[in-house]
């Protein structure tokens, strides 16, 4: 009845106790009207159906939109991409590019090949990042590689980056205080350009010093490198650059003394109170290659040091040929030790010239090394000479024993050497003297004569080399505690 001559519609409702849809229409002609029940559930889960159905479609369309937009963007903006990667490319070329030119400025400026900057050419150079003023106060940093060489061999071309650290880490520590330049001097050697900030700066090293230390310090931790630095005076004249440099560079062989990781005031170097000319002691010398061409290695040893450490107080320009010659002396020396003697240094003493020298302490423990195989070859082959002269000794004891008048006086005119030298010599080689083996030496023969032949007491001392019966007879009785007769008659005895 609730629907009777309704227009079309619906309306939910409980029908035999489920709830249902009930959707009807209006009467039609003849007054029928249409009603459906549908059960709510059903209708619930046919518009959850539905509306998943949507939301997937919805997602598909909104991801193949997606999909279509990045690969139309894509195909749009690869061009802009490589004009992008391009560009990227051109600007690191031309920082890599200014870097270099910034450099090979500086260091042909720094060595004098090139002029200082004069007219508009101070604006170019601010364009490539070169803001060091050369008319304002600065000191030069020269910062040197220890045991080069070595790690030159072990890195190779992996050694220039730990050159760029060095600078950046200098530039870093030296940055707040100072106005800082940093050029890469090739081989071993940064250089540090350091304009002064701080009047203070004038009289004051300390501060400079802890921060070089500091610098020290870090590269040994961060790179286990160690550097040696020099610094040099404060100047303000842009022409003296290129002096000053040569000043700082000199000063830094002071490494060969000071050793590695030292830190070199340019100035101690090149005050006029150290700046006497060298005299090489050719005295010293002589006395140096003596000592080594006679075996005496260690003191030789200790004037070769000696020798050097004494170039110290002048500069190293002055001693550079000094310590050349030195090394080639005493090279020399030993050449001629082994070539007359017979024997070869399996270390070779031949080292790198002066210039190429880092430490005089490696040098010393280099020549130590050299003149211990020196002493040790010279001694073995004394010691096998020695052991020859003892063996002729003893062969010309074997020979002429039987003469009573053989002694020691004439094995040493036969070898054309004192008496007291063969003695010394015989002695220490065998504990014993040349007279008591004589003496042994006929004993021994006499008691084989006694055993083996019937010959008289008389005739078998004659034969020993003994100058009479009776002195046989005592020395015999001496040396075994019987007579030459009982000896006979125990042997004979006991056979």
């Amino acid at each position: 009845t609730r629907v009777k001559k309704q227009e079309t519609g619906y309306f939910v409702e409980d029908f035999h106790g489920k709830r249902s849809l009930i959707s009807y229409t209006s009467p039609d002609g003849l007054g029928w009207q249409y009603i459906s029940v549908t059960p709510y559930e059903s209708v619930i889960k046919m518009a959850s159906v539905i509306r998943n159905a949507m939301v997937l479609i919805a997602a598909i369309i909104g991801m193949a939109g997606f999909v279509a937009s990045w690969l139309l963007s894509k195909m749009l903006y690869t061009p802009i991409g490589q004009i992008v990667v391009h560009m990227n490319s051109l600007e690191s070329e031309k920082r890599n590019s200014m870097y270099t030119i910034r450099q090979n400025i500086l260091r042909n400026v720094i060595r004098g090949i090139r002029n200082l900057p004069a007219g508009e050419e101070p604006e170019r150079l601010r364009e490539l990042g070169i803001t060091f003023q050369f008319d304002k106060d600065y000191r030069l940093v020269l910062l040197r590689i220890d045991e080069y060489a070595r790690w030159q061999s072990e890195r190779g071309p992996d050694l220039l980056p730990y050159k760029f650290a060095i600078m950046n880490i200098a530039s870093e520590i030296c940055g707040q205080t100072y106005r800082v330049e940093t050029v890469d001097m090739d081989e071993d050697s940064v250089l540090l350009m350091l304009n002064i900030l701080d009047p203070a700066e004038h009289t004051d090293t300390v501060l400079l010093e802890t921060l070089l230390r500091q610098i020290r310090e870090a590269c040994l931790e961060y790179l286990k490198l160690s550097v040696s630095l020099t610094y040099s005076v404060i100047t303000s004249q842009p022409e003296q650059l290129h002096l000053l440099y040569r000043q700082v560079e000199n000063a830094s062989m002071h490494r060969f003394f000071q050793g590695h990781g030292c830190i070199i005031n340019a100035r101690s170097t090149t005050d006029e109170d150290v700046q006497n000319t060298y005299i090489f002691p050719s005295d010293k010398e002589k006395k140096l290659l003596d000592m080594l061409l006679s075996g005496h290695t260690e003191d030789a040893h200790r004037m070769f040091q000696d020798l050097l450490m004494h170039m110290e107080q002048y500069p190293f320009s002055s001693v550079r040929v000094a310590i050349s010659r030195l090394i080639m002396s005493v090279n020399n020396a030993v050449r001629h030790i082994s070539e007359l003697n017979g024997f070869a240094i399996e270390s070779k003493p031949e080292l790198p010239s002066a210039d190429r020298l880092e430490t005089a302490e490696d040098l010393i423990a280099h020549y130590q090394l050299v003149f211990e195989q020196v002493r040790s070859n010279l001694a073995e082959k004394r010691n096998t000479k020695q052991e020859r002269l003892v063996q002729q000794i003893n062969e010309r004891m074997e020979q002429a024993y039987t003469d009573p008048n053989f002694c020691l006086n004439q094995i040493a005119e036969e070898l054309d050497m004192s008496p007291i030298y063969v003695s010394r010599l015989y002695k220490q080689q065998t504990m014993s003297t040349i007279v008591d083996v004589i003496q042994q030496l006929r004993i021994r023969k006499a008691c084989e004569l006694l055993e083996q032949t019937d010959w008289s007491v008389a005739d078998v001392a004659e034969q020993t080399g003994f100058a009479s019966s009776s002195y046989f007879h005592r020395m015999f009785k001496r040396s075994l505690g019987v007579t030459p007769t009982d000896f006979r008659r125990s042997k004979a005895n006991a056979q």
